[in-house]
């Protein structure tokens, strides 16, 4: 299992193990760089943990009077309080981690991860064992076990573009929920939530009062993942969320952080960071690419993100293989746009009266890859897998437990987009640089929890939030609109409709001349629509890997649909997206062919 999760030279690892238990930890020596496990003073509990707890550093000094410690890091802050006051502790860590405190004397783990799920740790349990670990992949190292693939899992993958809940690929193999406390104790599991999302919408305060304590929570969010001796770096988009957190830098910070931007070189996004990098005074770097460049890290997307994630994030482990030269943590901004920006909010969310208009206004805008599945199934599959997506969507939806069905849209995609797909991507990055999410801190969550949705939409509050963060970068365009932040909304909606609207023509000019004439679309990091037709290395993979009849997707999907897909793409369709989600489809069998009882 540590074998299979030591993916380059430059990992370290941790190991311990006795009759009961195994404990390890592949890791970059950034965060809590010291030898883990670490055990109290009479050795009856150890600890072991992935990730960064923030804003301990008070109750670590009382702790210190108490206790001897051997580290000073959040793995001694969590041990000892835990032996202070066994689980009460936990709801107030602010970070992105997950640990296992073993106690030696009963025989008992307790995993614990961050209230938002944002160290995925996968697991196995068969009354007899506990397995688990950070990828699937090494979970299937035991040899005990009959794994197959998850049919609901691969119902969702196709319709969806993203597994749903907490199922994987692999049947039996779930990944744990957000803010879960598991223990494993005489044979027996338990899962518990110490969290929930809980919006409650306050209407006493106005716009600007929301708008000042947010800056103001934002700013100690940003301060508190900068406070440790590290290469700081903020990955600046042409977004908004990104730019928030380059105005949030603390002043003396400035000069010490690199911001960076990725993609082609003629992208859009570049030339906006450059204006916002520039106004700030922080130091920018672009880390360019084309076709050929990322096509060979396009296995690592699959295999790092346990197929949950697309060939199309090839470009991460590019980019952090190459900011890892001058960075040891990349501070993200995700997922901001949701939380603040209210982009997955309408009106017609917000006017609907019931669930089931919930469930039919979700369910059709996220069954948005293969709306009709019967086509790219053969027969037999398909008969065994035809209603599986909509049951999972249904019930992903029923475990929200929010009234407010705006809110609950929101905790819904954060739950299954942004934990099961958007994370993935960081995760992948993870195996090169570490990560600090300030939109995912405790206290900023929790009062963006009493802001009502209608101010969420459509940027309302985030305007002005950034207008008061950050009012020098009021004149630079929003990536989304390509017009300024300061425009009234009417502008920002006329960019949206311009944008998709070239999106439009572009498609149709490139389906009637057969892919031989279209716009050039700067808009996004890549090209893959044209490199999927054009970039003779990617057509060869492509066809190498998809016209293939031998390959192991056709023991479930019908061969001529996807043949067709590919010829028409090559004939002027935008088919990319399909296309990527059947390599990685293809690509994670191969993975995991060796330890399936049978491929399908």
């Amino acid at each position: 299992m540590l074998k299979s999760l030591h993916h380059e030279d430059f990992h370290r690892s941790d190991f311990y193990a006795n009759t009961n238990v195994g404990l390890c930890r592949v890791h970059l020596g950034i965060f809590n760089p010291e030898s883990q496990p670490i055990f109290n003073e009479d050795r009856s509990l150890c600890i072991i943990m992935d990730g960064k707890i923030y804003g301990h550093e008070e109750e670590l000094k009382k702790i210190r009077q108490k206790h001897k410690i051997s580290a000073g890091n959040d793995l001694d802050y969590c041990l000892h309080s835990y032996e202070e006051c066994g689980l009460d502790f936990i709801p107030g860590l602010n970070g992105a981690f997950v640990f296992v405190i073993y106690d030696l004397t009963n025989k008992m783990a307790i995993i614990v991860n961050d209230r938002y799920g944002l160290r995925p740790l996968y697991y196995y349990f068969n009354d007899e064992v506990l397995l688990f670990s950070s990828e699937v992949k090494s979970i299937l190292e035991y040899e005990n076990a009959a794994w197959e693939l998850d049919k609901r899992a691969v119902a969702d993958f196709f319709a969806f573009g993203r597994i749903l809940g907490d199922k994987t690929f692999i049947n039996k193999i779930q990944v744990l929920p957000p803010a879960s406390i598991l223990i494993f104790k005489d044979g027996g599991l338990s899962i518990k939530k110490y969290w929930e999302f809980g919006y409650e919408p306050d209407y006493r305060l106005t716009m600007d009062e929301m708008a000042d304590k947010l800056v103001e929570l934002f700013k100690k969010a940003v301060a508190i993942r900068m406070k440790d001796n590290l290469r700081y770096s903020v990955s600046l988009s042409g977004g908004l969320d990104s730019r928030s957190i380059l105005s949030a830098v603390p002043a003396d910070m400035r000069n010490r952080t690199i911001a960076f931007t990725f993609g082609t070189l003629e992208s859009d996004e570049i030339k906006i960071a450059r204006s916002a990098a520039n106004k700030l005074g922080v130091e920018h770097r672009v880390i360019g690419y084309g076709p050929e460049d990322i096509l060979p890290y396009s296995e690592k997307a699959v295999e790092y993100s346990d197929g949950g994630d697309t060939i199309t994030a090839c470009f991460e482990p590019f980019i952090s293989d190459r900011a890892r030269e001058f960075a040891d943590v990349v501070m993200n901004g995700i997922p901001g746009d949701v939380t603040l920006g209210g982009s997955t909010l309408n009106k017609q969310i917000l006017r609907t009266n019931n669930d089931e208009e919930l469930f039919n206004i979700l369910f059709h805008s996220y069954n948005f890859l293969f709306t009709n599945l019967k086509p790219l199934f053969n027969d037999e599959y398909y008969e065994q897998i035809k209603d599986l997506h909509k049951e999972s969507f249904r019930a992903s939806l029923e475990e929200i437990k929010i009234a407010d069905r705006g809110n609950k849209c929101d905790a819904f995609h954060l739950e299954n987009h942004v934990r099961r797909f958007t994370i993935l991507g960081i995760v992948i990055d993870r195996n090169y640089v570490e990560d600090a999410m300030p939109f995912y801190d405790n206290d900023l969550v929790d009062f963006l929890q009493r802001i009502p949705p209608e101010l969420r939409m459509r940027h309302n509050i985030y305007r002005k939030f950034i207008l008061a963060l950050a009012p020098g970068l009021s004149s630079i365009p929003y990536n989304q609109t390509m017009v300024p932040v300061f425009y009234p909304y009417l502008f920002w909606y006329i960019g949206i409709l311009y944008q998709s609207g070239m999106a439009r023509i572009n498609n149709s000019l490139s389906k009637i001349s057969k892919g031989k004439v279209a716009i050039r679309d700067n808009s996004d990091y890549t090209d893959y629509k044209n490199w999927f037709r054009d970039n003779k290395e990617w057509v060869k993979f492509i066809d190498g890997t998809l016209l293939n009849r031998d390959a192991s997707l056709y023991k479930y999907l019908n061969y001529e649909y996807v043949s067709d897909i590919i010829m028409g793409h090559k004939l002027g369709k935008n088919n990319r997206l399909k296309i990527s989600y059947l390599m990685t489809f293809e690509l994670y069998l191969n993975m995991v062919r060796p330890h399936l009882k049978v491929v399908g």
